[in-house]
């Protein structure tokens, strides 16, 4: 059987390890695999394809094939937990970074932010600050969330406080996302399922409370 003589476009959504899921450019999803002959030059990267890149596939008898990607215009990585020297590519294309932290339960450590907008201006990404909880901060996190506010803005960084349980500037937040392609990042138990099921209701995302024992 031939293939087909055009290579279509598509945008990856979901990567399953070896397989990966597909938009195509009329809104078909669709499920590819890397062809055999795949390569990408002075790859350093742990997975060679990412959610977020554009890439060109074909199909052969009624399978679908990845046979090249499109040149990223940004990414966002993390080092491979088992190979020092290469990295991993977490999502690519990205208009904007949205960072959720929170001033309690738990509390987000300003290293974990600070690495993340490392990463971000390194690699030419976007990026904002959502203080979440809002609503159980008290005149201390408040204070402190201020100071945060001051610091961060003077860096370029746009900051909002909000509340996805009491539905606080999520409003603010829905415009920042919208037509954008983002990525979401947050340390466990900061509320990104909750806001996420506030802005897309939908996707209904499990959440996970947090109990006041956990609270440092």
């Amino acid at each position: 059987m031939k293939s087909n003589d055009l290579k279509m476009e598509a945008l990856v959504v979901k990567s399953t390890g070896n397989e990966y899921i597909l938009r195509t450019n009329d809104g078909k999803i669709i499920i590819a695999s890397l062809k055999g002959n795949f390569r990408i030059k002075d790859l350093k990267s742990t997975n060679p394809i990412a959610v977020g890149d554009r890439v060109k596939y074909e199909s052969i008898n009624n399978d679908f094939w990845i046979t090249n990607i499109m040149e990223r215009k940004n990414y966002i990585i993390r080092k491979s937990k088992n190979l020092s020297k290469k990295i991993h590519i977490i999502a690519s294309n990205i208009d904007l970074l949205m960072i959720i932290v929170s001033m309690k339960m738990p509390k987000t450590p300003l290293g974990f932010i600070d690495r993340f907008l490392l990463t971000a201006e390194a690699y030419g990404v976007p990026a904002m600050i959502v203080f979440n909880k809002y609503d159980i901060y008290k005149e201390k996190e408040i204070l402190e969330m201020q100071e945060l506010f001051e610091l961060y803005n003077s860096m370029g960084y746009k900051c909002i406080y909000a509340s996805a349980t009491e539905n606080i500037n999520t409003n603010l937040i829905i415009d920042e996302l919208k037509d954008k392609t983002n990525l979401i990042a947050g340390a466990s138990g900061v509320g990104k399922s909750s806001l996420i099921n506030v802005i897309q209701p939908h996707l209904n995302l499990k959440t996970a409370n947090i109990s006041n024992f956990n609270e440092k």
